[in-house]
């Protein structure tokens, strides 16, 4: 099962273990910022509907490390985005840092960005638009 992350405001972490656990009688794990909970679809669902510390619910697609922006951009690429969303749907990029090497988190969202829409023009010769009010995938860069 993948690891779903659950962001929560700082000090909420071991509420929000708690809150988990009662909901999906998962065990989950403490970080700063959040917690760590394995589980699928349905966990993901059961947990963004119920829960009521986590900010959202974030199923990561990518992990890495990174020194800037060219390797955000290298590894947003090596994710197959046409299993998420089609060139005639929309995106929008948000970031989220603590302690970022990266000089601006704007331009990081523009790179995951572009990394999105070049994998599809690639793939489809076409690419996604960016909405940022309704956008059909809000992506999370954390």
């Amino acid at each position: 099962m993948p690891a779903l992350f659950l962001p929560c405001a700082g000090g909420v972490e071991a509420l929000l273990v708690d809150e988990v656990h009662r909901i999906t009688g998962i065990t989950a794990e403490a970080t700063r910022g959040g917690v760590w909970v394995e589980g699928d679809p349905l966990t993901a669902m059961q947990l963004n509907l119920e829960s009521r510390l986590a900010t959202r619910v974030l199923w990561p697609l990518a992990d890495g490390t990174y020194r800037d922006e060219r390797d955000l951009y290298d590894l947003a690429r090596r994710i197959d985005w046409g299993h998420w969303i089609s060139p005639a749907q929309t995106l929008r990029v948000d970031v989220t840092a603590m302690r970022s090497p990266l000089q601006s988190l704007n331009f990081a969202a523009l790179r995951i960005k572009d990394a999105v829409c070049d994998t599809l023009r690639d793939a489809n010769g076409e690419r996604p638009s960016v909405d940022t009010r309704r956008p059909d995938l809000p992506v999370a860069l954390f």
